[in-house]
């Protein structure tokens, strides 16, 4: 087995959030799928995993056994139901008024933002400008203006960080934002109470 099958994803299983915009009041379902890497070892190795909202392009799940499933969605409700968003990576927008879901995206990494590929991109133009003025007499006043855009990012990384606290803060005082989770088989029997479209649309995808 090469390096590369070694890191890959194994999926053990999808879980899903049903919420009420607090934008617009509509009522809306998300599906998430829980994977870990293969070569992880530790029980929070799967627990601390990325999830996807459906659509991605992931394949579906079926690899896991069902007591890993059932124990892997117990940890992930539990973890909600306390107020740890970071399983939710991506963001969830309202499908009406098109509102950004306040505890969506609290896991996204910070290596997968945008401000991470810019914060790289200017460390590197910086490191090289610091060689090409450093030992010249000429050019050496430039030194410290050349580290003002790299300065800059550092702040805007406090301040994501900062942002971010502050989300997670508000979140955790006001639960009447906090989603509902459902497993699987929570959401089959949810197909014939009052949110039966909500669940029959991710139903139809097994």
């Amino acid at each position: 087995m090469s390096r590369n099958d070694s890191v890959k994803t194994k999926e053990l299983g999808k879980f899903y959030l049903m919420y009420r915009c607090p934008g617009c009041g509509e009522t809306g379902m998300s599906e998430h799928t829980l994977r870990r890497r293969k070569e992880g070892h530790g029980f929070f190795d799967f627990l601390d995993t990325r999830v996807t909202i459906s659509g991605s392009g992931m394949p579906t799940a079926g690899a896991a056994g069902a007591a890993e499933r059932e124990q892997v969605l117990a940890a992930a409700k539990k973890r909600l139901d306390t107020g740890d968003f970071s399983l939710v990576e991506q963001k969830v927008v309202c499908t009406r008024c098109g509102a950004v879901q306040p505890w969506s995206g609290m896991g996204q990494p910070w290596l997968l933002s945008p401000l991470a590929l810019a914060t790289a991109v200017v460390a590197f133009l910086t490191l090289m400008a610091m060689r090409l003025l450093a030992g010249d007499p000429n050019t050496e006043p430039y030194l410290l203006p050349a580290l003002i855009p790299m300065g800059v990012m550092v702040l805007l990384n406090i301040g994501r960080a900062v942002r971010r606290q502050r989300r997670l803060a508000a979140i955790r005082k006001d639960k009447t934002d906090w989603p509902t989770f459902f497993a699987p088989d929570d959401l089959r029997a949810l197909s014939s109470g009052p949110h039966a479209q909500l669940a029959k649309r991710y139903l139809r995808r097994e």
